[in-house]
């Protein structure tokens, strides 16, 4: 009798298995509604096999198209097969055409990495888009506030806290969206010991979860309150960081402790540091959190200047100064884009091609669609606020080869030509005077030989 058997074809398959009923293959298979039909006279000891290819797909998750995880067998949105490699005779993958290409995105089944962390989803951005431009925005920000920092303390973290001479009525530590975190409840705070800079402005930096948009709580510096500090929703679903400036008299007038440290040769050194001790207290509700890294730093710097401009075609008009911000690139007609490479003499601070945040520590290509291309560059300093322009014009012009005999061509005199007039670039005839000095001193110089010999022939007369 007759039996169906039916096998579904899952989503992950590019196209329908191989099969094999003991072991011989079957090409003419029915396949209805995503699953194989096979009906036939089954027997005792019959065997299937179904091999189903595999290929890496991308999938993305629906409220976020560029946030998305890779699978293989059971979703680059475009030619994912080129760039995400696999490892021969190994199951494992290597992601390539990013800015990471050093080997380091790896990916292998999920099930290997339970003594690691590890990622399953990534975003993808692209050059130029909103969140790249956040990303390099954010990067920046993180290494300025590192720059200037004077001191600081990892929140949540036992040693580090420790070392700040915590103290806490009521608080609490936890670990959200990666960052780890202290709060405190109602009637509760907590504080810290931290070094300040006299004779400089010193800023609290504090990071904060939009998310907790509304807690209000106070802050001291010193048992003087500072502010009474606000939450803000700057930034929808992620941290923002909130600033505020320590009077400077609290920095002034405080107090003084010697510290031991370890310097970068390994040595045990001992400073005298000034410190504040800051705390954040609650106005009969939640504190917080304060998140990742709490610090004090100083003033950003304030200069927007390049440090480098530089092109991988083409003539500037002049090189590099510090005092020129317009400058003319002069390449071939053929040329369809150029490759700029631009620093800042303020590793953190920004570039800018119009309304474009730029990464600045990778070439930049510039398309040429136009005879002539008009690039501006706005910088700004450390403060991000402080800014400069740059104008480059890129024209495209070949330059041409004078020929032998080419009436721009600069005369060269032979000995033919010595004593005849010379002429202008207007046609006019110059004064022969150049000829007529050396005529003079020739004569001069025969005279005077002549002179000299008839003076020998009158003194030998004397002298016979």
């Amino acid at each position: 009798m007759n039996k169906t058997l039916k096998f579904r074809i899952p989503d992950w398959a590019p196209s329908n298995p191989e099969l094999k009923i003991n072991g011989v293959p079957v090409e003419d298979y029915t396949v209805e509604g995503g699953y194989i039909v096979l009906t036939q006279s089954w027997t005792d000891g019959t065997t299937i096999e179904l091999d189903f290819p595999m290929e890496v797909v991308l999938y993305d998750l629906p409220d976020n198209e560029n946030v998305v995880a890779f699978k293989y067998g059971p979703g680059w949105k475009e030619n994912i097969k080129e760039n995400l490699v696999k490892t021969e005779g190994k199951l494992e993958f290597t992601l390539k055409g990013t800015d990471a290409d050093n080997g380091i995105l790896t990916f292998t089944p999920h099930f290997e990495r339970y003594e690691d962390r590890y990622g399953i989803y990534f975003e993808l951005v692209t050059a130029d888009s909103e969140s790249y431009q956040r990303s390099i925005l954010q990067a920046k920000e993180k290494g300025r506030a590192e720059t200037a920092t004077v001191s600081s303390v990892i929140v949540a973290n036992d040693q580090y806290e420790l070392a700040a001479n915590r103290q806490t009525v009521n608080s609490t530590v936890g670990v959200f969206n990666g960052s780890s975190y202290r709060d405190v409840r109602a009637g509760g705070y907590f504080s810290y010991d931290l070094e300040v800079k006299p004779g400089a402005a010193n800023y609290l930096y504090a990071t904060y979860y939009s998310g907790d948009v509304g807690r209000t709580f106070d802050i001291y510096v010193d048992d003087q309150k500072l502010v009474t500090e606000v939450i803000q929703n700057k930034n929808p679903g992620d941290f923002n960081t909130q600033t505020h400036k320590i009077t400077q008299d609290l920095v002034e007038n405080s107090r003084t402790k010697t510290v031991t440290e370890t310097d970068n040769d390994g040595n045990t050194v001992q400073r005298e540091v000034k410190y504040v001790t800051v705390k954040f207290a609650s106005t009969g509700g939640f504190v917080g959190g304060i998140f990742d890294i709490f610090r004090i730093i100083t003033d950003y710097k304030t200069n927007p200047n390049l440090d480098s401009l530089s092109f991988n075609k083409g003539d500037l008009s002049e090189s590099f100064d510090l005092e020129v911000t317009e400058y003319t690139l002069t390449v071939p007609t053929s040329t369809e884009s150029v490759d700029m490479s631009v620093s800042l003499q303020d590793q953190y601070g920004l570039v800018y091609i119009g309304d474009t945040l730029i990464n600045d520590s990778a070439e930049r290509k510039i398309a040429l669609t136009t005879d002539t291309t008009k690039v501006v560059l706005t910088t700004k300093a450390e403060d991000h606020k402080t800014s400069k322009q740059y104008t480059i014009t890129i024209v495209k012009r070949d330059v041409v080869q004078e020929e032998p005999g080419d009436d721009n061509e600069t005369p060269v005199e032979d000995n033919d030509s010595k004593g005849k007039d010379m002429e202008s670039s207007k046609g006019e005839k110059l004064p022969n005077t150049a000829t007529n000095i050396y005529n003079y001193l020739d004569a001069g110089i025969l005279l005077l030989v002549t002179g000299a010999m008839t003076s020998l022939k009158l003194r030998r007369r004397k002298s016979m």
